[in-house]
């Protein structure tokens, strides 16, 4: 897995998508370590945000990103990797160079596989976390799913 330095990956992120031509509008806010936070800035909703999660299991680790708004099915996503997961050591996650809180879904910087709930394929806007607590980007939800090619899988509770 490669490592990062978390202030500089909104950098690296927005000169990336810039460089692919996808739109995007930069948002610098107070700090918000949960998504749940991150929806009460005016203009935000949670159930728009992408709420990202570092898993771990014996095969190694899994970025899996949902709505702000749903919460994480571990069994599913057990399933789905074909090992049990839990979530990801503090320790290990901020080793990589990541800051709680602020990890964005682009598990292809730190070399690491991304799920995407299938719910995330029907929004039309997202936002998300890009480094850090306290700058978010919002953008075309199909742009971003390209931009990040995961792989698309039912991973919400009901």
């Amino acid at each position: 897995m490669a490592t990062v330095d978390f202030l500089e990956l909104s950098i690296i992120i927005r000169e990336q998508l810039e460089a692919l031509d996808i739109n995007y509008d930069y948002l610098i806010h107070d700090p918000t370590p949960t998504s749940e936070e991150t929806g009460n800035i005016p203009g935000l909703k949670a159930s728009q945000g992408v709420k990202t999660l570092i898993m771990e299991s014996e095969k190694g680790m899994v970025m899996c990103c949902v709505p702000g708004d749903k919460k994480l099915d571990m069994e599913k996503v057990s399933k789905l990797v074909g090992a049990k997961v839990r979530t990801g050591d503090r320790a290990k996650i901020e080793a990589l160079g990541l800051q709680i809180g602020g990890i964005p879904p682009i598990g292809k910087l730190i070399d690491i596989p991304s799920i995407f709930d299938t719910s995330l394929d029907k929004k039309t806007t997202v936002w998300f976390s890009c480094g850090t607590q306290t700058e978010s980007l919002s953008m075309n939800a199909h742009d971003l799913i390209e931009y990040v090619e995961p792989q698309i899988a039912d991973i919400v509770q009901i």
